[in-house]
């Protein structure tokens, strides 16, 4: 078997579970999440903010990983020294916000910041919920850097089962809130555990230090990436996940929990785009370090092509489905109206996806230094809009500035990199694609009615995925579907044999 097909194999088995958890998930978000929004409010603030403080705390050592490991790769030295490095880091930097959060306790107490007293209660909880998810990434890095994604995505699966049993049990009465936000640390640490003990059986992981390692030839390439990523990285949240802490602290609980609720959504279509980008991520930057440009321009298209065509897929499903959806959910009126900011945030996906693996190209070249201005631009752009335009539209605002500041960084992103690189992610039958999925979406859109049973919208969200489906085998738009889809049969065909 080929490294490519075993990346494609590792991926779609990834991407299997991942669809898995987001139908556990899916039932959660739909009976579940919704009888209490403020819970859940309080929930996703707090998930969201504490992943906005996580690339402060790793130091941009998780991008080191992955970038510098093809360097040091050596079993029989243990790998120079480089692990023990990458695990001292996130030890600095755990011990440093530990340090800062409690100099700086007053800003956290959250009074002055938010507006909802419910809010303001949990800024505390930062502290420890920040730790344990910087712990949970850290095993996450080294999952993808031996290609063993589908080991985050059972731990995915795991989280989608925990968390309802422990949000309902919360409602209920049989814990409190501070309970259930113990109990899901408590979950992240043996997720924790769990990964790192699985990973050690099967790769030599030799966590240890080097003095070969401590050099200057060594450490300034190290941490000059690592500063470059810590930027980048802010940069990145800010852009992509302020707009929950401002929907948060300036609309308050309930509004959190919806558009948590209108995020969970739309990340599900998009689950297959990224367990793609974690498979193919070690193979960039692999040939990026041995400068191999064919085999990049390849990845780059393919990946175009195959994160497009899900997303398409899953998008289209899910926005024919999205009013049979409310109509069963608890307080299906207020979900409703999560409508517009589900648009803006599922465009924002679709534009992501067809860029491919853009950030990973850069970033993993010698003009890495561009990913950080475009961040950096991204973030400045998404705060900017989130403070104009959710005071007057609220969530909705929230979801318009992450698709337009996510859709022009993607597109800059996509220019740069064929300026510098000489590649593009795009294909005549790219255009074909998006195309071919408009019309059947607005197709199946424009027979839909009000009043329509539940039943009969899932129905058309189907019969729409199976048309656009069947219509892109007839066609060959995307003859890496074709080719994933004989691939699939024939593994399945073999095992009944």
């Amino acid at each position: 078997m080929s490294s490519e097909t075993r990346v494609r194999s590792r991926s779609f088995r990834a991407a299997s579970i991942q669809v898995v958890a987001a139908a556990v998930g899916a039932l959660s978000t739909l009976f579940v999440y919704p009888s209490d929004l403020d819970l859940y409010g309080i929930y996703g603030f707090l998930t969201n903010t504490a992943s906005l403080l996580v690339p402060f705390v790793t130091l941009g050592f998780g991008h080191v990983l992955l970038r510098f490991y093809p360097y040091y790769r050596d079993p029989t030295s243990g790998h120079h020294g480089f692990f023990g490095l990458v695990v001292a880091a996130y030890g600095a930097g755990l011990v440093a916000f530990g340090v800062l959060f409690f100099l700086l306790g007053s800003l956290f107490r959250g009074a002055e910041v938010a507006t909802d007293p419910s809010i303001a209660r949990i800024f505390p909880w930062l502290l420890p919920f920040t730790a344990c998810l910087v712990l949970y990434e850290m095993a996450s890095q080294f999952c993808i850097n031996f290609g063993e994604i589908a080991k985050m995505a059972a731990t995915g699966l795991a989280m989608k089962v925990v968390l309802p049993v422990l949000f309902l049990a919360a409602v209920g009465g049989w814990c409190s809130t501070k309970a259930f936000l113990a109990m899901l640390m408590v979950f992240y640490l043996a997720a924790v555990c769990w990964l790192f003990l699985t990973l050690a059986r099967k790769h030599p992981v030799h966590i240890g230090f080097s003095q070969s390692l401590w050099t200057r030839e060594h450490l300034s390439p190290i941490f000059r990436y690592a500063g470059f990523a810590l930027l980048g990285g802010t940069s990145a949240v800010l852009a992509l996940r302020i707009d929950s802490f401002f929907v948060g602290t300036m609309a308050g609980a309930e509004a959190s929990g919806k558009y948590t609720l209108a995020m969970f959504m739309c990340n599900v279509v998009f689950i297959p785009a990224t367990a793609i980008a974690d498979g193919l991520n070690p193979k960039v930057a692999s040939h990026s370090r041995n400068h191999q440009a064919d085999a990049l321009r390849a990845l780059y298209r393919t990946s175009s092509d195959t994160m497009l065509l899900s997303t398409l897929l899953l998008s289209m499903g899910l926005l024919l489905a999205f009013p049979g959806l409310a109509a069963i959910m608890p307080n299906s009126d207020e979900i409703l109206h999560i409508w517009p900011a589900l648009v803006c945030l599922i465009v924002a996906r679709i534009v992501d996806a067809a860029t491919g693996i853009n950030h990973y190209l850069l970033s993993y070249s010698s003009y890495y230094r561009f990913e950080l201005y475009l961040l950096l631009g991204m973030a400045a752009a998404n705060v900017a809009l989130n403070l104009l335009l959710i005071p007057e539209y609220g969530m909705a605002g929230a979801a318009l500035a992450t698709l337009i500041s996510v859709s022009a960084y993607n597109l800059l992103k996509t220019v740069i990199v064929y300026q510098l690189l000489h590649m593009h992610p795009f294909r005549r039958r790219t255009g074909g694609i998006i195309l071919l999925a408009l019309l059947v979406f607005i197709a199946f859109y424009a027979i839909q009615f009000p009043g329509m049973h539940f039943s009969i919208a899932f129905g058309m969200a189907g019969l729409a995925g199976v048309c656009f489906a069947g219509l892109l085998w007839v066609l060959r738009l995307s003859p890496e579907f074709n080719d994933l889809i004989k691939d699939q049969w024939t593994s399945i065909k073999g095992r009944f044999r």
